[in-house]
């Protein structure tokens, strides 16, 4: 086992050495997880509450948004409503949305959508597909993953975004996309 010790600075470096210390232990954790950014989506195939399925290979030529969230975290399910007028602001042959719950149950989700009004599919996500998207460290929720044409990752937001918050990405892509 390796030991690190480390021994405190004089007090004028103290601030700087720990300031320095963070800032290499967060390179150091960025390097082990590695950016999605640029990579492909992972594939899923998921049911909607009705058990229709969805997969991502449905998306293929489009750019789309893939939105993690949960009936529990309330800046997901506000985060429901910016999709919603994610999806109302294009055509969905521009930009798809697809929202995946995550660790909730297709009750818990069917009691949400009854009152909230999507234009958009909203899946049942499993813990493959959560690994396969975060990765061990598992989801924050709500997550927006930005999706090109050719089903890379573009972008990740995590935690609540506005659409407004999104829209610069999104247009990026979309107009990549109609080239």
């Amino acid at each position: 086992m390796n030991i690190a010790v480390i021994f405190p600075a004089p007090r004028q470096t103290r601030g700087k050495a720990a300031s320095l210390l963070l800032a290499a232990l967060f390179a150091v954790m960025a390097g082990c997880s590695g950016s999605p950014v640029g990579k492909p989506a992972p594939a899923f195939e998921l049911k909607d509450r009705t058990g229709k399925v969805c997969r991502l290979a449905d998306l293929a030529g489009h750019p789309a948004v893939v939105y993690f969230w949960s009936t529990w975290a309330p800046p997901s399910r506000l985060g429901i409503t910016q999709m919603t007028r994610l999806q109302a602001a294009y055509p969905r042959k521009d930009l798809a949305v697809v929202a995946i719950a995550v660790r909730d149950d297709g009750r818990q989700v069917a009691r949400f959508l009854k009152d909230t009004r999507v234009n958009f599919p909203v899946l049942l996500g499993t813990t493959t597909v959560e690994d396969a998207w975060f990765g061990p460290s598992g989801p924050r929720l709500p997550t927006v993953f930005l999706l090109d044409a050719h089903g890379r990752i573009a972008a990740v937001f995590a935690g609540y975004q506005r659409k407004e918050d999104l829209a610069p990405a999104v247009e990026k892509v979309v107009a990549e996309a109609g080239k």
